[in-house]
């Protein structure tokens, strides 16, 4: 294997078979070793083996091949156990070899997703961050599902997949980019206009408020992030387009005389969204909604706000008519 020291793996190699050679060679001699220990002489029992002549020699030469065949085991056990289990020997990966394998398949992983073949990239992706959990790859794989997901259009899943990113990896460098990219993912799937369609506004709001969150969190926890600008034009279209919304269930409530529901919708809107381009319309239909509910002075006081605040508004000088007919 590439970065394997092969100088250790040999030398375990070859020490653990010269071990086993010498625990496996001398049994026989070692046996002799032990006859001579048991049975020293005149003692040995009925049918036993006769001793050597020299009974002193042979109880010298059966201590020593005890000893080898002792030795040689322990030597074969331990250069065996090294050169199966040590990373830095015979074969292991070292961790020069864990962090180049793993740049390896991140390489090829990110040529999948460029090649758009997006189920490879994420399998690729997913392998690493198994194989390679600790690697500094593994966060960049994550990152690259979700990634995956995003150029596939699968924007809810892609959603999902940057929070999985945020919440694991929650002091990595992409953390900012991951968390523009879920309010990205949230925006393409806010309804568009149609002229086969009712106004996008009168549609699904859920996907735009999500996506107007998003873009606050980035900006509140990323004010000098890279999307700064962009995320701020973002958001204030978001922050239009979710008042025309509130604006426009405030005029289908006036339109069928249920002036309290309407001033209740006009008051969220003038709370939430006090710089969209609603705001002088709906100060003019919330005086409205409330010369009807008997409140005129509070209606008076809106149209002066309005007069004051939004002078170039058509509304203004709508306003000022009805604050010439207002009784005082």
């Amino acid at each position: 294997m590439p970065g394997t020291p092969r100088g250790c793996q040999s030398v375990s190699v070859e020490v653990a078979t010269w071990g086993w050679a010498i625990a496996l060679r001398w049994p026989a001699r070692s046996l002799a070793g032990i006859h001579a220990l048991c049975y020293p002489a005149g003692l040995a029992p009925a049918g036993a083996a006769a001793l050597p002549p020299d009974h002193g020699r042979a109880f010298r030469y059966g201590v020593r091949t005890m000893r080898a065949g002792a030795l040689g085991l322990c030597w074969a056990l331990l250069f065996s156990l090294m050169w199966g289990l040590a990373p830095g020997c015979a074969g292991g990966q070292t961790a020069a070899d864990g962090l180049e394998a793993a740049e390896v398949a991140y390489a090829e992983a990110r040529r999948a997703l460029r090649r758009s073949d997006y189920e490879r990239a994420r399998e690729l992706f997913r392998a690493l961050r198994i194989d390679h959990p600790y690697s500094r790859f593994a966060p960049l794989a994550d990152f690259g599902i979700a990634e995956s997901f995003e150029r596939a259009n699968a924007h809810a899943a892609a959603v999902e997949a940057f929070r999985h990113f945020v919440q694991m990896h929650a002091s990595h460098e992409l953390v900012g980019e991951a968390r523009y990219r879920i309010a990205r993912s949230w925006e393409r799937q806010v309804p568009r206009d149609n002229f086969l369609m009712p106004p996008a506004y009168e549609r699904d709001r859920r996907t735009a408020t999500a996506a107007r969150r998003a873009f606050e969190v980035y900006l509140d926890e990323h004010p000098t992030g890279e999307h700064h600008a962009d995320a701020t034009r973002r958001l204030s279209a978001l922050r239009n387009r979710l008042a025309a919304y509130e604006l426009y269930v405030a005029n289908y409530y006036l339109r069928r005389d249920r002036a309290l529901a309407a001033e209740r919708r006009l008051q969220d809107l003038l709370r939430d969204f006090p710089q969209t381009e609603a705001v002088p319309e709906a100060r003019y239909r919330l005086a409205d909604a409330l010369l009807r509910l008997d409140r005129p002075r509070e209606a008076i006081a809106q149209l002066e706000r309005l007069v004051q605040e939004h002078p170039d508004s058509p509304f203004a000088a709508a306003a000022q008519v009805s604050l010439a007919d207002a009784p005082h």
